[in-house]
């Protein structure tokens, strides 16, 4: 595999270590957002309920007790129960979507239970107090009433207890999650870490080391030392160091029959050279030689130079016989040249008498002719 490829191996590997260990932070999360939603809404959101439920049922407690107190506000009383049943029924049924186990429906069962016996005495104070019968108003308002809403209280305060319980038990199992969490991750961001640091570390030695061993190797060639050579594993690798690796070692191999042919060629000059010697001994020789021959020659050509100079003598006098041959020839020429003239004029007329005869042959020829008929 070309380095290219491996880098961009490594750096995927990287990232999906990276993808995984997000996407396990953020299913981490979730659990985390889903544990802390579990405790808000199955958790807190009933104490409000609760809440709501009780001050709802201590409203209608203080109305029941007014009817005591102002027989002929209980219209009036009778009309702001039944708008705080309203929010009674929101209470329960706000607290019934978040029940989450069998005590839980078992309390809220209960609470069921003594409101209905609180609505049916409520509803018995509002009628004794409308027909004037107090005394009997005020016994069930201090005895069996009283009692059911110290129930109701009860039963309430067992609930929030409860879920008091089960907030604590969830934030405990929520920190226990968060903590669980928080090593995992810190777990597996070291994991990835050491993943990443070693493959960082296995792609760097692996385009590192093997250039050091070019740099090293084209130093050793730069000293003109020639005789090691790219080690095997480097030659044989696919990617582009074992590309240089082959490159290397082929300009290696080539110095090396370079420098071969270079003290081959030396021995040869140095064979030549000791001839070069002999010959130019022997050239000395011959210069030597040459020198005495020259002398020879230079008197041979003092020689020449005396014969040059009677022969220039000699040509001195030949030019003037020439000059007096020139008048003689130039009169000749007239005489040829008025030759001609004549020779031409006789041409002319023999040309004419040639003619005459032609025609004298054609009128014998014809004559003869008409003498044949």
């Amino acid at each position: 595999m070309k380095i290219s490829g491996k880098l961009v191996m490594g750096f995927v590997v990287v990232a999906l270590l990276g993808a995984a260990m997000g996407v396990f932070g953020i299913i981490s999360l979730r659990r985390v957002d889903a544990a802390d939603t579990f405790l808000y809404e199955k958790m807190t959101v009933p104490l409000g309920a609760v809440a709501e439920f009780g001050s709802a049922i201590n409203r209608q407690r203080a109305y029941g007790l007014t009817a005591i107190i102002s027989p002929e506000l209980v219209p009036s009383l009778k009309k702001s129960a039944a708008e705080r049943e309203q929010a009674m029924m929101h209470a329960k049924e706000v607290y019934e979507e978040t029940i989450v186990n069998e005590e839980d429906r078992a309390l809220f069962a209960k609470l069921l239970k003594e409101e209905a016996s609180f609505d049916e005495e409520l509803g018995r104070i509002f009628d004794l107090a409308e027909r004037g019968l107090l005394a009997q108003a005020v016994e069930l308002a201090e005895g069996d009433f009283e009692k059911t809403v110290v129930a109701i209280n009860h039963t309430m305060d067992e609930m929030v207890a409860e879920h008091v319980a089960g907030a604590k038990a969830t934030a405990e199992d929520n920190a226990a999650l968060t903590n669980s969490t928080t090593a995992l991750m810190l777990t597996v961001m070291s994991i990835i870490t050491v993943l990443s640091i070693i493959i960082g570390v296995l792609l760097s030695r692996s385009i590192s080391k093997p250039l050091g061993v070019a740099v090293t190797h084209l130093g050793e060639m730069a000293r003109g030392d020639l005789r090691n050579d790219i080690p095997a594993m480097y030659l044989k690798r696919p990617d582009e160091i074992g590309s240089l690796a082959k490159a290397l070692d082929t300009l290696s191999n080539d110095l090396r029959r370079i420098v071969e042919d270079i003290l081959s060629a030396s021995d040869q000059v140095s064979s030549g050279s000791e001839q070069m010697a002999s010959t130019a001994q022997q050239l000395s020789q011959g210069a030597a030689e040459q020198a005495a021959s020259a002398e020879e020659v230079s008197s041979s050509v003092e020689e020449m130079a005396a014969t040059v100079k009677q022969n220039t003598d000699n040509s001195l006098a030949t030019e003037s016989i020439a000059s007096k041959s020139s008048g003689v020839a130039e009169l000749g020429g007239r005489s040829v040249m008025e030759s001609v003239t004549a020779m031409n004029e006789i041409a002319a007329k023999i040309s004419i008498i040639d003619e005459i005869a032609r025609q004298t042959n054609l009128l014998a020829l014809n004559a003869a002719i008409e003498a044949a008929r």
